[in-house]
């Protein structure tokens, strides 16, 4: 079955419980190489490739998000920490918190940005540890003696030799960062013996562990209020200078992140994913420092404090991806303000929109529907609709009761349902059909009656008017016999 086929109904499920979906996702993408390799040239066809792949992790980010979201909301019922405190209190700092997480996440499934080391660790492996002067000696070369220049030390040869491990353990330390991977940026740490390094990670656990900030324990409130405060005024002292220094860009947007800094890092972005992290990290670093009375001197930048600040530095009003959009509804809740959006762009491109697109977002009706969660039943209705029509027009009717069960007319959902089925010739798919539609709980014996009096009919020649009403009337008979 191609990934076009996924149930919604088995979907739903997965994704709230927080897990990866899989489902013929294999299948589907040999079935998109097929079909691009009917393109003229090799590029074309890698090209087809990647929009479909770029889809699709567009819409596992949306179902992630949807994820992080449920995880933060049970995060801010547990109100005996500062941290849940904090989401409890303040529901900008919970969005923002959300889209860090998220960000973190789903960095890993891009191959540009500064998420672009992050598979890289395993390279050092084969290092016991870093020469702790190294750096030192890669910026001035040589070691001097009384201000005269000594030559180069069998130490300093040593310390050249690292020098490509140095920058390399920087950049991948970074991106394991970028994309949340503490307990991997801790063990590579440990095992090249920089536990300095180490020691400073562990302070980044207080904005997304509550274990880590008890109301209960005020001594352990204190440390971490004190750990941050005290690199915090360092780093600040230091700042110009280690951005006047050599110092390695990798290493000056480590300390950048810790310290809850916007620069250098989003003048360093080139993706808005990039560009989300680093706003949404300083946002969140700033909220909990006051919450826990941090004050910070010297620094001045102005950070976003709600999620549309956020989108206007971004600029998301420029940004053509629908999926970027609605990762800006979903922390806020704007369920209606997103479907209104969905069923506008949907009109807007038409027979244009990819058939990626129309299912990911009739998909995030449907869980929002079974979910019950408020929404403009009009539109959402429209957008089932949509998806419905481009799976008639693709070939395949037999997943529509996953979608058309979710009408509230029942009368137009059985006309639907029927003239599907009427399109299906082969036995066996008319089999799956019935299967798909006792799944999504509808009545198999309305639905094959149905079926069977509007063929019967069709062959007497009767009006269209009188079918839907002998129907009824039929409908009225089954559900008053016991079966």
């Amino acid at each position: 079955m191609s990934d076009l086929g996924l149930s919604p109904v088995s979907m739903a499920s997965e994704f709230l419980t927080n897990r990866q979906q899989k489902t013929g996702r294999q299948d589907f993408y040999w079935s998109a190489v097929d079909q691009a390799s009917h393109a003229d040239g090799q590029q074309l066809l890698l090209d087809a490739i990647g929009r479909v792949i770029r889809q699709l992790t567009n819409e596992q980010n949306a179902y992630e998000l949807l994820c992080v979201i449920g995880e933060f909301q049970e995060l801010s019922k547990k109100t005996d920490s500062t941290l849940g405190q904090l989401l409890a209190e303040n529901d900008d700092f919970r969005m923002l918190s959300v889209l860090l997480e998220w960000s973190e996440r789903c960095g890993h499934r891009t191959d540009e940005g500064f998420a672009r080391h992050v598979f890289d660790a395993s390279d050092f492996l084969r290092i016991a540890e870093l020469r702790a002067e190294t750096t030192v000696l890669l910026r001035q070369r040589i070691l001097t003696e009384n201000g005269q220049p000594i030559g180069l030390t069998t130490d300093a040869d040593m310390s050249e030799n690292d020098a490509k491990d140095v920058s390399a353990f920087f950049k991948v330390l970074f991106s394991l960062v970028r994309c949340g991977r503490l307990d991997e940026a801790s063990q590579l740490c440990e095992h090249l013996g920089e536990l300095a390094w180490d020691g400073l990670l562990s302070a980044r656990m207080v904005n997304r562990d509550s274990a880590y900030t008890p109301l209960a324990d005020e001594k352990s409130n204190a440390m971490w209020a004190n750990r941050r405060r005290n690199f915090k005024q360092i780093l600040a002292k230091m700042w110009t200078k280690m951005q006047d220094t050599m110092m390695p860009s990798a290493k000056l947007s480590l300390f950048a992140t810790l310290g809850g800094r916007l620069r250098p890092l989003l003048d360093m972005a080139v993706t808005n994913e990039d560009r989300i992290w680093c706003l949404a990290n300083a946002a969140v670093e700033h909220m909990l420092d006051q919450k826990l009375g941090v004050t910070i001197n010297g620094l001045n930048e102005d950070v976003p404090s709600t999620v549309d600040e956020l989108a206007e530095i971004i600029s998301l009003e420029n940004d053509a991806s629908p999926y970027m959009h609605i990762y800006f509804f979903l922390p806020k809740g704007q369920v209606d303000a997103c479907i209104d959006y969905m069923y506008k762009w949907l009109a807007e491109h038409g027979d244009q929109a990819s058939d990626h697109v129309v299912r990911f977002m009739a998909n995030l009706v449907v869980i929002w529907r079974q979910q019950k969660v408020d929404h403009e039943d009009e539109k959402g209705e429209a957008i089932l609709k949509i998806y419905a029509q481009k799976l008639m027009s693709i070939g395949m009717p037999t997943l529509l009761p996953f979608y058309l069960s979710l009408l509230g007319d029942s009368d137009e959902r059985l006309d639907h349902l029927t003239s599907a089925m009427d399109t299906i010739t082969e036995q066996a798919e008319r089999a799956e059909f019935l299967d798909n539609a006792a799944e999504a709980k509808l009545s198999i014996s309305e639905l094959t009656l149905s079926f069977v009096y509007e063929k019967i009919a069709h062959l007497r020649g009767v009006g269209k008017e009188a079918v839907t009403l002998g129907i009824r009337w039929a409908r009225r008979r089954v559900g008053g016999y016991e079966w």
